[in-house]
């Protein structure tokens, strides 16, 4: 149906889309349009905008197709790393000569958090003089109390101008006046840091080291070493170490930590990504839940056929009461305590018990001060750190898919704590006496503020056995 395909013609069917309810079979859809395309001669890109998803998805593809011999080569990206290969200098050659087909995993969130945002392409120059030049900047700022920009711009130009003259690329720079906005926009940004931590320190959860690296929290609440904000990211690394240690003796100026020139040289828009393939097509547990505004945005890529697939397992058997199974609190005690409650009942009934939070640090809380109440071994999933129960980990997909199985998260009277991140895509493995009981039973936390997030997250629930 989503192929639309009369057999009477080579031309690329119309630009479709296909609601697949959560656990029926989004992945196979398609990795087998993605088959069919290639072998017909077209290049296909699967894109995603999970990595985690975008990798496993891959390889089942790998391991189930890849007999097939596809003439053309199936390529599985998130949508950031189709926008760096689109910045990088070997993807100079034109790949559009070929003809490329684009598939689409959970298009609601493209049209929803992706259309309209930008990936900014740039690139960073490690200079050792630069290194020196930021940890003065932020003594001064801290030591000195000295926020005056014009002031500073001037004692850092009189203290380092032997050292700026004497640097090949610095002294060009200065020449034609590129150094001095760099050096005034590190400071501007530096003064800002201090700033933020006397007033609201909104940055405080925005950065961590771990293993001696500067990472910065995406989207998806994950702390990744490979992205940073201009200068922000090389001056709060120099906070957080001059904070620990007063001074900046033990500073590894490595990659992104400081110490770079940091060059923009342009955006990619991430809604005109489409409109470089000849076809688009895609799937959504929640097609129908767009908003008019997301529905209309569809038509931007002349995206006009929908069709919605009915379920396997015939009507939903999902128990959700609005006026039982909805609680507000007037407390975090009573917020915690209620989840502690509804969760202990779960696992009488010997039920396993997913619990989503909108954040780590609300699940952290919870787990300090009140998961202790559940009387059995809890479980725990960030973007950055899992527990399995025994020891603390980085987070990482290996563990994870350990983690999701009906041995673990599945099993009867196991308890889950996980982020909101984790609310969709993910098949949880239940096992059969935990179907038997009504499956697994989920709690958010949370107000969802896009229903589609909530539709997703009642989902983990399990394929086939929905209360």
């Amino acid at each position: 149906m989503i192929l639309n395909v009369d057999g009477e013609s080579n031309s690329i069917p119309p630009n479709h889309l296909a609601e697949i309810l959560t656990g029926q079979g989004k992945s196979w859809a398609l990795a087998l349009l993605a088959g069919y395309f290639s072998l017909n001669g077209y290049q296909v890109t699967v894109a995603c905008y999970s990595d985690y998803l975008s990798q496993r998805d891959e390889k089942d593809f790998r391991k189930n197709l890849d007999a097939f011999q596809f003439e053309n080569k199936v390529e599985y990206k998130t949508f950031e790393a189709m926008c760096t290969d689109l910045s990088s200098l070997k993807n100079k050659v034109d790949k559009q000569s070929d003809q490329s087909i684009l598939l689409v995993d959970e298009v609601d969130i493209f049209v929803s958090e992706y259309f309209g945002e930008t990936f900014g392409v740039i690139a960073t120059v490690k200079n050792i003089n630069i290194e020196t030049i930021q940890k003065e900047i932020w003594q001064q700022i801290i030591e000195k109390s000295n926020r005056d920009e014009t002031k500073l711009f001037d004692f850092i130009n009189d203290k380092f101008s032997r050292e700026i003259n004497g640097d090949r690329i610095l002294s060009r720079l200065k020449e034609s006046n590129v150094l001095k906005s760099h050096i005034e926009k590190m400071i501007r940004t530096a003064i800002r840091i201090r700033e933020d931590m006397t007033k609201e320190n909104l940055l405080k959860d925005r950065y961590q080291i771990f293993d001696e690296y500067i990472r910065l929290k995406k989207a998806d609440g994950k702390y990744d070493k490979n992205w940073l904000v201009e200068y922000e990211t090389s001056f709060y690394y120099l906070k957080l170490i001059y904070e620990k240690e007063n001074s900046f003796d033990n500073a590894k100026s490595y990659r992104h930590n400081f110490g770079y020139l940091y060059i923009s040289y342009g955006l990619i828009s991430y809604s005109e990504i489409p409109n470089s393939f000849i076809g688009i097509f895609g799937v959504s547990g929640t097609l129908r839940d767009l908003s008019n505004g997301e529905q209309s945005l569809l038509e931007y890529y002349n995206i006009k056929r929908k069709s919605y697939y009915p379920s396997f397992f015939g009507h939903s058997k999902l128990k959700f009461d609005t006026s039982k199974d909805f609680h507000i609190k007037e407390s975090k005690t009573d917020w915690f305590y209620g989840i502690v409650t509804s969760a202990k009942k779960q696992i009488a009934e010997s039920r396993s018990v997913l619990i989503f939070f909108d954040n780590e640090a609300l699940l952290d809380d919870f787990y300090k001060s009140h998961s202790g109440d559940l009387g059995v071994i809890r479980y725990y999933v960030t973007p950055n750190e899992i527990f399995d129960g025994k020891e603390k980990k980085v987070y990482n997909d290996s563990d994870f898919n350990r983690l999701i199985t009906d041995q673990y998260a599945g099993h009867h009277g196991k308890v889950t704590l996980l982020t909101k991140h984790f609310g969709r895509g993910v098949d949880f493995q239940s096992e059969t006496s935990v179907n038997e009981k009504g499956g697994i039973h989920v709690i958010q936390t949370f107000f969802s503020s896009d229903i589609k997030e909530e539709i997703q997250i009642k989902g983990r629930t399990g394929e086939n056995v929905r209360e």
